[in-house]
């Protein structure tokens, strides 16, 4: 039997053969000047979080900060000095730490809640609340408990109380004025996926609070995309909100009920999703597009498709001339779309850009 070999000459032989190839990190944004996205506004104090292949990087005003990756950014907190993020846990379960980074150095997590099961997360409407929808302390949770922890849970910071508000299946939003909570939910009894707002009421900060006042459904999703393409976001008065709906960008009036159509990708074939968000000013919109055309056109359109043309195939979205992604920003009052996807060392096709993560703080005026 041969001895083992010491560390330093297993090194050597590693580094001197190509067995043991080291990758050099992917996916730094190196300029992004957000005067040319907003060239109407003062947008130094603006910030967006990208997160791409292998790292975080930070565009706060005219600067760029870049991080090794520390998990998905998901909400700025109304201040915009600290980050919430959802952050994957090694194993078969779907579990996910929620920390959070601040500034200056934006590389020390706080974690403020550990082992969520599913979980997704946002801020509320006060720095010292969240609200994240899974269940908490799974490794905790007897398993026929499971199904009754399951839900929406809002979270103080300072005192680490939290309470089940609700449940939900993704995407739980906060209202401004801090009374209502949007999520996407289920409905069982038509099979289907609606907009169900939670009133929280005007005393849930108190310690005797029994819990929300009401729940109701205000809209109900046409697509097939569910949790990835039915977004939602408050506008400042607390009375609209900004709905995806698939390929469909909506404005839902909650006092007379109102829907009206802002915005549709509906050319024939087409398939995917948008992820829309309004920005706090009310008059912008940002959306990540993830849209392509369904059925090949012909061989020489997309060259994984099977030689037969028309042949509807999967394989479709990995040509970049059949798929796009971008990142584009809206402007509600003139109607005006502009591109502002960044550019990312390394990432060549559409495709790529897919795993692009981004979420935007604007200071409020």
């Amino acid at each position: 039997m041969l001895k083992k070999l010491p560390a330093m000459l297993l090194a050597f032989l590693c580094l001197a053969s190509s067995s043991c190839q080291t990758r050099e990190p992917l996916g730094r944004i190196r300029h992004y000047d957000l005067r040319q996205v907003f060239p109407d506004r003062e947008i130094m104090n603006d910030r967006i979080a990208f997160l791409t292949e292998d790292y975080l990087n930070l565009v706060i005003g005219g600067h760029i900060y870049t991080v090794r990756r520390l998990g998905k950014p998901v909400a700025w907190s109304p201040d915009g000095k600290s980050l919430l993020l959802t952050i994957p846990q090694p194993g078969s379960v779907p579990l996910y730490h929620l920390g959070i980074i601040r500034e200056p150095n934006w590389s020390w997590v706080e974690y403020v809640q550990k082992n969520v099961y599913n979980a997704d997360a946002n801020w509320g409407p006060y720095s010292e609340w969240i609200v994240f929808l899974g269940i908490p302390d799974y490794y905790a949770t007897q398993k026929d408990e499971l199904s009754e922890k399951m839900g929406i849970y809002i979270l103080n910071l300072r005192s680490g109380e939290k309470r089940k508000v609700g449940d939900g299946a993704c995407n739980p939003v906060w209202s401004p004025d801090g009374r209502m909570i949007a999520v996407t939910s289920h409905i069982a009894d038509e099979n289907a996926y609606g907009l169900k707002i939670i009133n929280l009421g005007e005393n849930w900060t108190k310690e005797d609070w029994t819990g929300p006042s009401s729940e109701r459904i205000i809209y109900r999703f046409t697509t097939k995309y569910m949790c990835s393409g039915t977004t939602s976001s408050w506008f400042p008065d607390s009375r609209r909100l900004l709905v995806t709906d698939g390929l469909k960008i909506l404005i839902v009036n909650l006092e007379d009920g109102s829907i009206k159509n802002v915005y549709e990708i509906n050319t024939p074939r087409v398939e995917g999703w948008l992820e829309a968000r309004l920005l706090p000013d009310g008059q912008h919109v940002v959306y990540k597009a993830s849209y392509g055309d369904g059925w090949c056109r012909n061989d020489e359109d997309c060259q994984h498709c099977g030689p037969e043309r028309g042949i509807r195939t999967s394989w479709c979205r990995t040509d970049s001339r059949c798929w796009r992604n971008e990142i584009v920003l809206i402007n509600l009052k003139e109607l005006t779309r502009k591109n502002i996807t960044p550019k990312v060392e390394d990432y060549t096709l559409p495709t790529h850009y897919d795993s692009i993560q981004f979420v935007w703080w604007q200071e409020r005026q």
